[in-house]
């Protein structure tokens, strides 16, 4: 995109002329730009969660944190990967909720560990037990 290339650009001057007088201003520019992009981003797999296309939401979520790991938004993707996974296990098949509600539960953990005192640790509670509760009936079927 247009904006990876002005990034490049940007990061580029700054490498060749470290002590330049506009080091700041370039700076500036490369954050705002991140930003933007950021946004963009969390975006399209917002569009993705609010279009029901939750196995989509949630790879587009993990990328997002790949790509700004230092995100403010950072909680707010963890939960939303907790809960894309476990609407997509929900309105899954039988045959395939079993896999993907692991996913769930793997999510919830990376949530758990990363912000124990998260605000939206209790919901993401709720999906966890529940995925762990349709686990354990598909394991011992009565």
């Amino acid at each position: 995109t247009n904006a990876m290339k002005a990034l490049d650009a940007l990061q580029y001057f700054l490498s060749v002329y470290p002590n330049s007088s506009f080091k700041a201003e370039a700076n500036s520019m490369a954050d705002k730009m991140m930003l933007k992009m950021e946004i963009k981003d969390f975006s399209a797999a917002k569009l993705y969660f609010d279009m029901q296309q939750y196995r989509a939401a949630a790879v587009s979520f993990k990328n997002l944190l790949k790509s700004y790991p230092d995100s403010p938004r950072a909680e707010e993707i963890h939960f939303l990967i907790v809960k894309s996974y476990y609407l997509f296990s929900r309105n899954s098949i039988q045959a395939k909720q079993h896999e993907r509600y692991e996913e769930t539960i793997e999510a919830y953990k990376a949530l758990e560990n990363r912000y124990p005192e998260s605000q939206y640790l209790k919901e993401a509670t709720s999906y966890y037990r529940v995925a762990q509760q349709s686990i354990s009936i598909t394991q011992n079927p009565q």
